[in-house]
């Protein structure tokens, strides 16, 4: 495994945190509600300018299936690998968490529109 390679992401605060996981309780059994991938499989050199920054993004989406549950935020031009940014609130035993890009990208989940500020700081993360 190449230990220079990672994720670059944004770890919501505690108190984001919290708002989120009460305007958007979790459905399914194991809960996340941590972060906002930003890039994945990286290296901390391309987006060494970016650690420690603190930001804000705006969920406009809450987004569910089965399987897993997101909210769809605005991430105000932050790197995006997979075109659908969000945080992913909770998924089934057994479904990982990443799941929810292939729900978001599916027009057959359920949604709602919400509004709602989050923040927190950019992250790398080794793998």
């Amino acid at each position: 495994m190449d230990t220079d390679k990672g994720i670059l992401w944004l770890r919501l605060d505690e108190p984001s945190r919290a708002r989120l996981l009460q305007a958007c309780p979790p459905r399914h059994a194991t809960t996340y509600c941590h972060h906002v991938t930003l890039r994945h499989g990286v290296t901390a050199q391309e987006y060494e300018a970016l650690f420690g920054r603190q930001c804000t993004v705006e969920v406009y989406e809450a987004c569910w299936d089965g399987s897993v549950q997101a909210v769809r935020v605005n991430t105000h031009g932050l790197p995006d690998q997979y075109g659908v940014p969000h945080v992913t609130i909770s998924a089934a035993d057994g479904i990982a968490p990443f799941t929810s890009v292939a729900m978001l990208k599916d027009p057959a989940h359920h949604h709602q529109k919400l509004s709602l500020e989050l923040s927190g700081v950019i992250e790398f993360v080794a793998f």
